[in-house]
Parts: C-alpha cells; structure tokens; sequence
C-alpha cells in the first residue's frame, strides 16, 4: 500500500490541486486583453469585444459571449498580387 500512496496518490493529488488551483486563479482579464490584442494586430479591420473568458473542457469555446465587427480583410489574389 506505501508503494501504491507514493507512485499513484501523490501525483495524482499534487495533479489535482494544481489544475483546481490553475482554474480557480485563472486570469480572464490579461486572457481578454491577450486575445483581443493578438486578433485586433492579425486583423485591423476587425473589433473585437467579449464579456467573460474562462477555462472549460476543449468540448466547447471560452469565449461567452464575444462579438466581431468590422469590415472583411481583403485577400491577396493567388499570384500575391493585389486585385
């Protein structure tokens, strides 16, 4: 049993408290700024707005609820050139 308590119980406990602790403390605002920064530098064109940022199982998006605005970023033409 003190084999199975150390290989098994400790890290899984150790594991568990680290992602209760990775969720409780997760930081949504420098998550929100992050984001919005990243995507208003990828596309200038674009807004970006969201109301609360968390973590959840990958199943489903983080983002509750978001929205974008803007106008759509022109595409380059297949040869690079612009059209």
């Amino acid at each position: 049993m003190k084999r199975i308590r150390r290989w098994v119980l400790y890290p899984g406990y150790v594991l568990g408290i680290t992602v209760l602790f990775l969720y409780v403390l997760f930081p949504s605002d420098a998550a929100k700024e992050y984001i919005s920064g990243y995507l208003g530098k990828q596309y200038p064109g674009y807004t970006v707005t969201m109301e609360t940022v968390k973590p959840v199982l990958i199943v489903r998006s983080p983002l509750s609820p978001a929205s974008t605005g803007g106008e759509r970023p022109s595409r380059p033409s297949s040869r690079g050139l612009p059209e």
